[in-house]
């Protein structure tokens, strides 16, 4: 009845545990699936020729929004959230609409702004119904056209998402799962409850809702200066985060640290927009570009491992026997075997490439399958088909015992795999959270945790140089 759903209520409740760029991503999939469903009950209703004019331009916008979000930096996205909250809120309660002018120039542009927001933060309700007021439709065409006009929306965004935040949303699939629950159960029950429901004073309430959370977000904005520090963001490759080491050193930092699970090249970006405070790396050639593009960055190796060939023991490809790794990796792009890649801008999939290359070969396209998922959960999709994949050892370990895929191919040079920690040294806190890891008392625990709880990682040798990405703990 309002215009407004999920994204404009859900998204400020997931911005208190990550990023408003992620929670943004994250809910647009759940998005996608209610709308769908409520399409199928609304399609005969769909407006034609509104729907080619309005929910076309939508797309074109909803594309273009997405791909300014995932340039922006949290902050602004949470201002621009905010004041559409505030905007929208304002006029459910005061019972006002803001309608277009009645010219399909303005209804193009009313299409146009309500994808864009929608790809930019989400939120595309209210803009959508105050320009399809203007088509002379009645509320159920309205209803449906809409609809159709916000899958072809998030047609448009949710590929851009996948690409930017492949991984966020890979780690968020538990809540994703409930989510979706939710509002297929809303979305199926919720036109007989709100029958039942006075339309003015619904929207009076949603208009209330969204006005408290705007004024809210924005409220956060103005206190960061005065309320206690938030927690440190740390945006680390999934193998680490994977691996429990982490979950063993963070607790002896005096301050809290929340982990953002992601590939190496997502954490990075994270890093370069200050949506995270430190980055734990292992993309060499990603990180290189970024202290070029980042000169007074401080980065230091931390630890290192190897990346190991992994796949069933039966070994159909006979990589084992390979004598090296780009022999085994050529050997399965001419088997008819499959390899699970990465496939996510991650460390891991840097070096896929890499060996690749340095192959000569890849394997077809049905044979190299992009998982674009975090490292344990691209084994298990590997071990359960029987394919090859590229991991590391310290992964590998924490999964072992749940796999039957075996480790092929080691010990060969260019799988050597160096782990980096990476800051502004204007971010004091995130300096001081670096300098404790790499030489204050964070390594020597971390030192210990590798000796001792946590297998398949090494520290870096004292003395050796650490400040380069293509620097080796064995020279």
């Amino acid at each position: 009845m309002s215009g407004f759903g999920i994204g404009s209520v859900l998204t400020p409740l997931l911005m208190l545990s990550m990023p408003t760029s992620h929670a943004v991503a994250v809910l647009a999939v759940p998005h996608a699936w209610a709308t769908a469903i409520r399409l199928l009950h609304l399609r005969r209703d769909v407006h034609p020729q509104t729907f080619r004019q309005f929910g076309v331009a939508s797309a074109v916008g909803g594309l273009a929004g997405a791909t300014l979000q995932s340039l922006l930096a949290s902050p602004v996205l949470t201002v621009v959230l905010a004041s559409l909250l505030v905007i929208a809120g304002t006029a459910e309660v005061c019972r006002r609409r803001i309608p277009l002018p009645e010219t399909r120039a303005w209804r193009l542009l009313g299409g146009i702004l309500s994808g864009f927001f929608g790809g930019l933060v989400g939120n595309q309700g209210g803009i959508r119904a105050a320009a399809l007021l203007g088509f002379h439709l009645n509320p159920r065409q309205i209803v449906a056209t809409a609809t159709a006009s916000a899958l072809l929306v998030d047609a448009a965004r949710v590929p851009i998402y996948l690409f930017s935040f492949g991984s966020v949303i890979a780690n968020a699939v538990p809540r994703l799962i409930v989510i979706s629950a939710g509002v297929t159960i809303g979305t199926l029950l919720g036109v007989p409850i709100l029958g039942r429901i006075p339309e003015s004073a619904y929207r009076r309430l949603v208009g209330a809702l969204l006005l408290l959370l705007g004024i809210g977000l924005f409220a956060s904005q103005s206190a960061c200066g005065s309320r206690p520090a938030p927690a440190l963001v740390l945006a680390t490759t999934t193998s680490v985060a994977n691996s429990g080491l982490l979950d063993r050193l963070l607790p002896a930092y005096p301050e809290q640290v929340r982990i953002m699970p992601v590939g190496s090249g997502l954490a990075l970006t994270l890093l370069g927009r200050k949506d995270a405070d430190v980055a734990i790396t292992h993309a060499p050639a990603r990180e290189a570009a970024e202290l070029r593009a980042h000169p007074s960055w401080k980065y230091r190796k931390l630890l290192y491992n190897e990346f190991v060939l992994v796949g069933p023991p039966e070994d159909p490809a006979d990589v084992g026997s390979a004598g090296g790794a780009a022999s085994a990796m050529r050997r399965i792009a001419s088997s008819g075997a499959t390899f699970i890649s990465r496939g996510d801008d991650s460390g891991t999939h840097e070096r896929e490439r890499q060996l690749w290359n340095e192959s000569g070969a890849t394997p077809a396209k049905e044979r190299l399958v992009v998982a674009g998922a975090g490292m344990g959960q691209t084994l298990r999709i590997a071990n359960s088909a029987d394919a090859y994949t590229l991991t590391d050892t310290g992964t590998f370990a924490a999964y072992q015992g749940t796999l039957r895929s075996q480790v092929l191919v080691a010990g060969d040079p260019l799988l050597l795999n160096t782990y980096a920690v990476t800051v502004d040294p204007a971010n004091g806190r995130a300096r001081r959270f670096a300098d404790w890891l790499v030489d204050g008392a964070g390594r020597a625990i971390l030192e210990r945790i590798v000796t001792n709880d946590v297998r398949g990682f090494s520290i870096w040798p004292k003395g050796a140089r650490d400040d380069q990405p293509d620097s080796s703990p064995r020279r």
